[in-house]
């Protein structure tokens, strides 16, 4: 059952009102940095749950560095995140 909040609906209460991440994606000049809501990334994400609520270290701040990560991957994983769908293209 879904709550509201000043005629909002709690998920989207809960999203605004969250933490906010700035998660660090590869390194040297491709590195990218995208600022993503707690709540959305932990909803799709065991590992993000670990991340940003577990005993990671990154849990007690709000910044995540993935250096290992390309950043047009994690792209689509923000595109995924975002509309439920991605569209490939030759990113890498």
């Amino acid at each position: 059952m879904s709550h509201k909040v000043d005629g909002m609906p709690k998920q989207l209460t809960d999203l605004m009102t969250g933490r906010v991440f700035e998660i660090v994606v590869g390194s040297g000049n491709k590195e990218r940095t995208w600022t993503i809501h707690e709540t959305l990334l932990c909803s799709q994400s065991k590992f993000f749950v670990k991340a940003c609520k577990g005993d990671f270290k990154e849990a007690k701040g709000t910044r995540i560095i993935l250096d290992d990560v390309e950043p047009p991957v994690f792209e689509l994983f923000i595109q995924w995140l975002y509309t439920d769908t991605f569209e490939y293209r030759d990113l890498l």
